[in-house]
């Protein structure tokens, strides 16, 4: 987080910030981005301003956004609706001013580009999406630690206790998981063992509040489901081969798996800038976060029966030495995370670890 607001902070020298928070759904970008933007108040003291741009759903348009920002020092103003004349507002608005504008859940450059503040002011972007905006660095997000997992549950459930670490496996150390499963033991009668066990057998159902279960903020299912209806049925298809790995996996191998049409490199790459594929550039393979694969079509039976083939010529071309891979992120039997990163040289991650927990909701401005 600190490496965050020091990027921001920079635009005191004379330029706009920019700076991208970038992950799988259910990573806790929103939550990052209000704690950098409190740490950020003395900084921007003339506003902190909220543009919920629903690009998960329901996209914004970019001239609804850039009303939405005029608006808050311009009530009365009569707006246009021709987006060079609101980008001349915008910029008019913020001259002279230090402003802080969260656009939270960006689809895509083209959306978010429009927002990009004159100098003094800074934008903080958050999205599910990899894109690259003039000046922006981007920081992609990682899960929890193991360690700060179970802290985070005990610290919602105190009677989690010594199943923490249990659990935070389960819930494959992701933010959203661990807060939702945390809140349905904080709020019920049955037994943690008992919780547990239903998780083993099917957890996607059982990590969502049994009040909301559509809820993208409060369903594991309905967040990551989010991403995947969002992909062409190539990449879905691609998706739903991919998880029948149960480790990470290299390129080749991903080839040899996934049966679409069209270009299959193409395919993964965009599912990687989709946050739903993760590559580790130093051992040069995939990494498939296993809810991600738990959200996956009908269609892994022939897909299974072709990785078995896989698997078996790489067993009979490896060394014994050789034979043992690392477990897919969130599967694995040490509690730890696997420590791959995206492929981005310009990109910084964060590990979640010592997040502050902040209250829900927050109005524009914020």
């Amino acid at each position: 987080m600190e490496d965050l607001v020091t990027a921001l902070s920079s635009a005191q020298g004379g330029a706009a910030s920019i700076s991208g928070i970038r992950g799988l759904g259910g990573i806790g970008k929103t939550e990052l981005a209000y704690a950098v933007a409190e740490k950020l108040r003395e900084h921007y003291p003339e506003g902190h301003l909220l543009v919920e741009l629903h690009g998960a759903t329901k996209p914004v348009a970019p001239e609804q956004a850039l009303q939405t920002v005029i608006r808050a020092f311009e009530r009365e103003a009569s707006l246009p609706d021709d987006l060079g004349q609101l980008q001349a507002l915008y910029n008019q608005v913020l001259a002279g001013k230090r402003v802080l504008i969260l656009a939270d859940d960006a689809k895509d450059a083209a959306q978010v580009r429009p927002l990009l503040p004159p100098p003094g002011c800074a934008l903080l972007v958050t999205t599910r999406n990899c894109f690259h905006l003039p000046g922006m660095r981007p920081f992609d997000l990682d899960t929890l630690d193991a360690p700060d997992a179970e802290k985070l549950l005990r610290e919602v459930c105190e009677r989690i206790g010594e199943h923490a670490g249990r659990l935070a496996k389960l819930c494959g150390y992701l933010p959203l998981a661990l807060r939702v499963s945390a809140g349905v033991l904080a709020n019920s009668s049955r037994s943690v063992e008992g919780y547990l066990e239903q998780l083993e057998a099917e957890r996607l159902k059982h990590l969502r509040d049994p009040d909301s279960p559509d809820d993208p903020q409060a369903s594991v299912e309905a967040s990551l489901r989010l991403s995947y209806e969002a992909l062409e049925p190539a990449a879905q298809a691609a998706l739903c081969q991919l998880s029948v790995f149960v480790t990470s996996f290299d390129r080749d191998a991903a080839l040899a798996v996934v049966e679409v049409e069209g270009d299959r490199e193409e395919l993964l790459d965009r599912l990687l800038r989709r946050s739903l594929l993760e590559w580790d550039a130093a051992s040069e393979r995939y990494n498939l976060h296993d809810l991600v694969a738990g959200v996956r079509c009908g269609t892994v039976g022939r897909c299974g029966r072709r990785m078995a083939a896989v698997y078996a010529a790489l067993w009979e071309g490896c060394r014994p030495s050789e034979a043992t891979l690392p477990q897919r992120r969130g599967s694995n039997a040490g509690g730890s995370t696997d420590s791959s990163t995206r492929s981005a040289s310009t990109s910084t991650r964060v590990g979640r670890g010592r997040w502050p927990t902040l209250a829900s909701g927050m109005p524009t401005p914020f």
